[in-house]
């Protein structure tokens, strides 16, 4: 029996401890285990709010209990835009547990007035997550409100994307970015 099998979805134990360790290196060498559980929890709540997604923004300030301000951005600079969303399944049940025990989303007006908008009150708020796909913590309730949440978000961004997928809708950007740069040094240019 094989000591550790990994899903293609979720980062492991240690790749998440190496990424902790590096957001707590950059907010503040040596923290002590309390200071970094708040910071856990902070971007835990930033997550639930903002999504994971590889192309958010990452631009909102998260300021912690005792003052200390952390810009987002943290985040996809530790994890890289790829692995935002595979960090946060790696933290998936001690996410649960930070969110549901500190009813931080049902305290939140604006969060509560977005998930009831799909009928989902306000003590299931949290499992609207994006990354808590397949959380085995969850209860029904939660469950059915993750799924209403996550299918309410894919037909937004389909529209969004006029039926593209985001894979393809980067690949125009990144070609229009290419197509304004110019061309490459050594390449023909046809008048």
């Amino acid at each position: 029996m094989p000591k550790e099998v990994g899903y293609e979805d979720a980062m492991s134990a240690s790749q998440v401890k190496a990424i902790w360790n590096n957001i707590y290196a950059r907010i503040k060498p040596g923290m002590n285990e309390q200071e970094q559980r708040a910071v856990r929890i902070a971007f835990y709540v930033y997550a639930a709010k903002n999504g994971t997604s590889r192309v958010g923004s990452y631009s909102a300030k998260i300021v912690l209990s005792n003052g200390t301000e952390i810009d987002a951005a943290i985040l996809p600079q530790a994890t890289g835009p790829m692995g935002i969303r595979k960090f946060f399944r790696g933290n998936m049940d001690e996410a649960y547990v930070a969110l549901k025990d500190s009813k931080a989303m049902e305290r939140d007006p604006r969060f509560v007035a977005k998930v009831s908008d799909l009928n989902i009150g306000a003590e299931a708020a949290f499992a609207t997550g994006d990354w808590f796909t397949n959380c085995a913590l969850f209860t029904p309730a939660e469950k059915q409100a993750h799924q209403k949440s996550f299918d309410a978000s894919v037909e937004r961004a389909r529209r969004t994307r006029n039926g593209h997928t985001l894979e393809s809708v980067e690949h125009q950007r990144n070609q229009r970015s290419l197509e304004v740069q110019g061309p490459m040094h050594g390449e023909e240019v046809t008048l």
